[in-house]
């Protein structure tokens, strides 16, 4: 699965580079098309970097524990790596949070898309216009229903996870949903 965020990652790293070209920066429309899709997955990557930041502090930590005979170190180096080791579990749940909330705003969004109908098709038949427009009125509601219901379902999940605030294991006790 994180061989598939790599992708995600390439693509933020393409687009803010974009950002900084003449073309991009004299153009508001193309800016603020990149800067939305930037915004659509910035916390995936984020979190993606940070989960590799700690992946390669848990390398460097056991390559330490291994190779040094310093006691002193070595304690440092087992801090370093229980460390690690609890970034890469909770940042690894949180990758996934993320995607899986990406991937469901996206859905809805595509849902909506499908539905749209180009106004130029209907003609100067008003009533048509008039229902069309009342059916997007009463989608866009939906779809803060459904912004709601999936930060309902984040909230839950990161409770089950124990990211409360307060850290521990959540309201199962454990560090990750049962159910995962």
């Amino acid at each position: 699965m994180f061989e598939k965020i790599e992708i995600f990652d390439k693509r933020y790293s393409e687009l803010s580079e974009r950002l900084y070209q003449p073309s991009v920066a004299g153009n508001p429309e193309e800016y603020q098309k990149i800067m939305k899709e930037i915004k659509s997955i910035e916390e995936i990557v984020l979190t993606y970097r940070k989960y590799k930041e700690a992946v390669q502090t848990e390398k460097d930590s056991l390559e330490i524990l291994e190779e040094t005979s310093d006691k002193e170190l070595k304690e440092l180096a087992q801090i370093e790596l229980d460390e690690a080791k609890d970034n890469i579990k909770n940042l690894g749940w949180t990758v996934k949070i993320s995607l899986l909330a990406f991937v469901i705003v996206h859905q809805v969004a595509h849902k909506h898309a499908e539905h749209e109908v180009d106004h130029k098709e209907l003609g100067a038949d008003k009533e048509r216009i008039d229902h069309i427009d009342d059916l997007h009125s009463a989608h866009g509601k939906a779809q803060r229903r459904n912004d709601k219901a999936i930060d309902a379902v984040t909230l839950f999940l990161l409770l089950v996870q124990g990211r409360s605030g307060r850290g521990g294991g959540g309201i199962f006790g454990h560090g990750y949903p049962p159910f995962f």
